[in-house]
């Protein structure tokens, strides 16, 4: 069997099938990338913004670029686009964007209908 390996826009629409869940992949989620304190989290955060922000591109391309960065659902393993960062790093995340007065990612039951079920 083949796999097939999307890159680009097809990655972030592209649905791994459930099969390839494991119950070992069901704790992965904090063990995925090196954990970063919330203060490195924050900084980090800060600079790339400071880097990608546009106050005149469109909230699409915003979307868009906070998808690429890994930074939409980052509590989400890497292979379904996070950063495999705790749900604590993931408030880190919110709370950088609310005192930089940049929009945040879309959020709400869209988001949690297409992520990952483990």
């Amino acid at each position: 069997m083949s796999q097939t390996i999307y890159t680009g826009r097809e990655a972030l629409c592209s649905v791994m099938p459930r099969e390839q869940l494991s119950k070992e992949n069901a704790n992965r989620m904090s063990e995925e990338a090196p954990q970063a304190r919330t203060d490195d989290v924050a900084e980090e955060l800060s600079e790339w913004i400071r880097e990608n922000w546009d106050a005149d591109m469109s909230l699409g391309e915003w979307w868009e670029r906070l998808a690429f960065a890994r930074y939409t659902v980052p509590h989400w393993p890497t292979e379904w686009f996070g950063r495999g960062w705790t749900v604590k790093q993931a408030q880190v995340v919110r709370a950088t964007f609310r005192s930089m007065k940049v929009p945040g990612p879309p959020a709400g039951l869209g988001v949690m209908l297409a992520g990952p079920r483990c």
